[in-house]
């Protein structure tokens, strides 16, 4: 086998099978540029099993390659023959991270020279370069959207709901979480959940950084963590391992937002379908689950489809894309990114403020009663989409990003 080949490492069923499914739309669009497509399955119902893993690995170790990609992975934290795993590839190893980096942080820590990050959000990116120096090279890329069986529907002939997908997690378990917390963690954990609740626009990192006296971007400026400079033996700072151990704010705030917004909806009887786990708590009608495939399938049966941004303010979404390339009107919270990508020139989205659901109301009203101008701007998201947000560019990037790799 030669470098021109690019290995996927697949984890089974989590999040919906969303990681295979972003998988394999890469290699997908990684073969188109002529690149093949190899595969490390691991076995399904095996999990976190680490020997599990260890066996399929080894099949794939010893073999040259371009690079080696997965999703929000593990395979950092792992060792054999008293190295890092991603080490025994000799291969550029790209750690696509889909959600905070703070949620990684175990594996952003690992002592390796191989570990490549892509993030989502620009300000996830600035994150990991500021706090995990050990890392090679960090760069930011959105998961882009996918069309699906029914994206050619015309629009006339589409639901005149508001499609829903996700899980629920009652924020209230969060809150109860952090107060079991150590006294001082539980006051900062809290403060800081409330102040994310605040000022949606600000980052955690920049609120965090603020509460212990570091330096934070207020004026534009890309945030600087000045307050805790990371050892040269060190592979990361201590604010990253602060950050992680105020985890529950953070995933108190994006439910809260999530719980939010669709109870407002329900409360306002506005056509609903909603989709995932949990609802039922809120007494809400739930149509089911969907796996990831499944969702991308049915999302242009839809006119509309509601998003909740979990905290990513200079960042997109790839549910956001998912509903462009289907044209379907994406109904999604105002952040950096949304205004200064979807809001110049043509509507490409619809843009609620976060934290304020008669916001989200007023714009689900306006649409829901004025087709053509629903229909135009899903026109024009599908069009972006098509043009600026596409899997054969991500391809094309990794592609480029791996050769210089290889090639240095």
């Amino acid at each position: 086998m030669s470098s021109t080949s690019m290995l996927f490492v697949s984890v089974n069923d989590r999040c919906y099978a969303s990681y295979r499914f972003f998988a394999g739309r890469l290699a997908e669009a990684v073969e188109k540029e002529g690149i093949r497509a190899e595969w490390c399955y691991l076995p399904e119902g095996s999990g976190k099993d680490t020997e599990a893993w260890n066996r399929v690995l080894q099949e794939v170790l010893g073999k040259s390659y371009l690079a080696v990609v997965d999703f929000n992975s593990f395979l950092p934290k792992l060792h054999a023959d008293g190295k890092n795993m991603i080490d025994l590839f000799e291969a550029p190893f790209y750690h696509i991270i889909l959600d905070h980096p703070l949620y990684h942080h175990a594996a952003l820590s690992a002592e390796t020279d191989l570990q490549h990050v892509i993030c989502v959000d620009e300000r996830h990116a600035d994150y990991v370069r500021v706090n995990y120096p050990r890392i090679a090279k960090v760069w930011t890329q959105t998961i882009p959207g996918t069309r699906g069986k029914l994206a050619d529907t015309p629009f006339q002939e589409r639901k005149n709901e508001i499609l829903f997908c996700g899980t629920y997690e009652d924020p209230q378990q969060y809150w109860e979480l952090m107060g079991e917390l150590p006294a001082e963690l539980k006051r900062e954990c809290r403060l800081l959940a409330e102040r994310m609740l605040a000022y949606p626009e600000r980052t955690m990192e920049e609120l965090l950084g603020e509460m212990q006296g570091s330096s934070c971007a207020e004026t534009g400026e890309k945030w600087k963590n000045v307050s805790v400079e990371p050892s040269r033996k060190s592979s990361t700072t201590r604010f990253a391992a602060r950050m992680q151990a105020d985890f529950l704010a953070d995933a108190y705030v994006r439910n809260q937002r999530r719980k939010q917004a669709v109870e407002a909806v329900i409360k306002e009887k506005l056509p609903l379908a909603l989709y995932g786990q949990g609802w039922e708590a809120l007494d809400a009608e739930v149509q089911g689950r969907l796996s990831y495939e499944n969702y991308v399938n049915q999302i242009g049966a839809y006119r509309f489809a509601l998003h909740c941004m979990p905290g990513f303010v200079f960042g997109g979404h790839d549910r956001i894309g998912n509903a462009m390339s289907n044209g379907t009107v994406c109904i999604s919270d105002r952040t950096g990114y949304t205004r200064s990508r979807f809001e110049q020139g043509d509507s490409l989205y619809v843009g609620y403020e976060t934290g304020q659901p008669e916001s989200l109301i007023e714009r689900c009203q306006y649409y829901l009663s004025h087709a053509e101008e629903a229909e135009a701007v899903a026109e024009a998201g599908r069009r972006y989409a098509g043009t600026h947000d596409t899997w054969e560019q991500f391809a094309k990037k990794l592609i480029m990003h791996a050769g210089d790799e290889r090639s240095e």
